[in-house]
């Protein structure tokens, strides 16, 4: 039960009035402080996996009831402060800002964290803008020259750019904004670590990205180097209940093959419109996605004795077969759990995950597990490696993870007793 506040400090004289108020920022500064070392703790030790969220900035937003923006920078910083914890005092009394540590981020380096820091105290994001740019300074922008339109040819135009819908004759791109937080299903990254992790992706702490924009996550198993231009962002913004304006930066193959589909396309186009074209090519492309990812067919077949589930305790079956799941088992699976992650945390929560979904057996293959319909879920590439730490080992599966990334040789992983060693695999079977 709820107890209810007054909200209302209209009765304060003006001395106690600056008073509580410059108590309570001193205080918040103190608690965001004191959050961030909480924050970091908890994505270091992965708490919000078996909480039931794929990444620590899903547990922000959903669990935390963060908005995008703050879940990130909160983030980003809590990962500065784990390798730099001088930042806790100087967040704590007001030396600096949460946003001001977000844009010094791309330059925090052992050498430079000192002197950053130092030089960045009680200055604005402006301030440390420029300041940046002293320490890191960038080419300067070509002169470019054009024609001003006259103000009925701005008009006209303001009028045409309400037409979102562009013209596939020209699939003009149109330059793209900074992202508005659409976060992905993908863990924004380990804060402890470079290399692969659970959920399978690489990032820095130092990586160069936008300040103002929430953090987009990387493409799993690549690694952004230190100075790397910042990857495109699409931009989606709803218009109404049917429409979604989008806003992307394409590369030049991109464009010439969606120029040479809209030719191809032509005799079924009722018009020249970019909107139509993806439909089209939509309509082709997901059918076989989903048969590659789910045995999705028109027409599927009634299974056959050759399809019915193999367990490893089958005499005539090898370790990949015995992983294997038939194509109908897949469809209904997938149907059953609406194509989304399984997994429950310990307050109820499920996954709300659908990106990176693989299949999982619930008793591993190693142990004698099925490929049937009842012990075969879906799960998030996350909750998958955890399950798999949690039934086989966390020892066992960084040697399965060492062998499958080539650094140990096979004959070195440890096995638990079993004498094949292809039988020793995690209790996964991810979807194409």
């Amino acid at each position: 039960m709820h107890t209810a506040r007054t909200w209302s400090v209209t009765q304060l004289s003006n001395e106690v009035l600056d008073r509580e108020y410059a108590a309570r920022v001193g205080n918040d500064r103190a608690s965001t402080a004191e959050l961030l070392m909480y924050l970091g703790e908890m994505e270091a030790r992965k708490r919000y996996i078996p909480a039931g969220y794929p990444s620590m900035f899903r547990f922000c937003v959903e669990h935390g009831r963060m908005s995008e923006d703050v879940a990130y920078k909160r983030i980003r910083t809590a990962r500065m402060a784990r390798r730099f914890p001088e930042i806790y005092d100087r967040i704590a009394d007001g030396r600096l800002t949460i946003s001001a540590l977000v844009l010094l981020a791309p330059e925090m380096t052992e050498h430079t964290a000192a002197r950053l820091l130092s030089d960045a105290e009680y200055k604005t994001n402006e301030q440390v803008k420029r300041l940046l740019a002293a320490v890191a300074p960038k080419p300067d922008v070509p002169t470019k020259e054009r024609e001003v339109p006259s103000p009925s040819a701005s008009v006209a135009a303001s009028i045409e750019s309400r037409d979102v819908s562009t013209s596939s004759a020209e699939l003009a791109v149109r330059p793209v904004a900074p992202s508005q937080s659409n976060e992905s299903s993908e863990s924004m990254g380990p804060l402890w670590s470079t290399t692969a992790d659970a959920d399978g992706a690489h990032y820095r702490s130092g990586a160069s990205e936008a300040p103002e924009a929430p953090e987009t996550p990387q493409a799993p198993h690549a690694t952004v180097p230190r100075g790397a231009p910042q990857a495109k962002r699409t931009q989606h913004t709803p218009l109404s209940p049917t429409s979604m304006h989008v806003s992307a930066t394409l590369s030049m193959q991109v464009y010439e093959q969606l120029q040479e589909a809209r030719e191809l396309l032509s005799h079924r186009l009722a018009s020249r419109e970019l909107s139509e074209v993806l439909e089209s090519l939509l309509a082709i492309a997901l059918p076989v996605l989903r048969k590659q990812k789910f045995a999705e067919a028109s027409r599927p077949r009634a299974p056959r004795s050759k399809d019915r589930p193999i367990n490893e305790n089958d005499s005539a079956a090898s370790p990949s077969q015995a992983r294997q799941i038939p194509a109908h088992v897949k469809r209904e699976v997938w149907e059953r759990d609406g194509g989304r992650c399984t997994f429950v945390g310990t307050d109820g929560h499920r996954c709300t995950c659908r990106e990176r979904i693989e299949f999982d057996h619930r008793v591993p293959v190693a142990k004698g597990g099925a490929s049937t319909v009842e012990n075969v879920r879906l799960l998030c590439r996350a909750h998958n490696q955890y399950e798999a730490e949690r039934l086989l080992g966390e020892r066992f599966m960084r040697g399965k993870r060492a062998w499958a990334s080539g650094k140990i040789h096979p004959r070195r992983t440890p096995i638990h007793g079993q004498r094949d060693k292809s039988v020793a695999t995690s209790s996964t079977t991810a979807a194409p």
